[in-house]
Order: C-alpha cells, then sequence, then structure tokens
C-alpha cells in the first residue's frame, strides 16, 4: 500500500511540475528582439523590436537598424497562452501587421503580412566591466 502512495504521490508531482512550467506571462515578450524578415521586395529586413509593460500592458516600438525609432507597434495582442504575440506597425509608409511566435525563451519566428517569414531572438542586455 505504501508503494502505491509512494507512486501516486510522484505522478502527481510530475503534473503538477509539467502545469507550472507551461505558464507564460506578457513578461515573455518584454525586451528587444532583432527580427529577420526574409525575402521583401527589398531583400532581408533586420528590425528591432522593443517591448516592454506600461500601466500593466504591452507596449513596443520598432526600431531601424541605426537603432532610431521608426515606429510604434500598436494594437498588440497575445494570444495561446501569451506565447504568440500579434501587433501593427509601419514601415517605409506601409501599414504591416506581424505575428511572433515564441519558440523559447529567446527565440521567435513568425511572419509579416501572412507573406513575409520572420525569425528573431532576444537582443541580451551587455554586461558591463
Amino acid at each position: 500500500m505504501k508503494k502505491l502512495s509512494l507512486l501516486f504521490a510522484i505522478v502527481m508531482g510530475l503534473f503538477i511540475t509539467l502545469d507550472t512550467s507551461a505558464q507564460t506571462t506578457a513578461d515573455t515578450f518584454e525586451g528587444k528582439w532583432k527580427v529577420t524578415i526574409f525575402d521583401t521586395p527589398s531583400g532581408d529586413a533586420q528590425l528591432t523590436f522593443v517591448f516592454e509593460k506600461k500601466e500593466g500592458k504591452l507596449s513596443g516600438v520598432v526600431l531601424d537598424p541605426n537603432g532610431v525609432e521608426m515606429s510604434k507597434v500598436t494594437e498588440i495582442a497575445l494570444v495561446e497562452n501569451d506565447k504568440r504575440l500579434y501587433g501593427n506597425f509601419v514601415a517605409e509608409s506601409y501599414d504591416l501587421n506581424i505575428m511572433l511566435d515564441l519558440v523559447d525563451s529567446d527565440h521567435v519566428k513568425g511572419n509579416v503580412m501572412d507573406m513575409f517569414d520572420a525569425s528573431g531572438v532576444r537582443i541580451k542586455a551587455e554586461s558591463v566591466m
């Protein structure tokens, strides 16, 4: 009987562990992301997206390759347990939308306008020595 109780406790512990590790929050997208948009009419485009939480909501901006803000990311929506982000931004006078899926804590994949594949990596803060 003790072996059965021990086995039951181990199985329940595994379920609890799997459940807690699967949870995410809006904080998962916070930070800087270097995103490459592939095969655009102008070739591959590299943009930096910066997401931060303001007043409890996720907001964002798009930086050009020189680090200059070129657009705000509007209408940000997180779905599928906060592992997918939708947003709108402007680039070269075009209204665009982006969808990013969280692959792991430092990588995203998605598309722009459902036409151009995109992938990105989180930009880690550089340590000061």
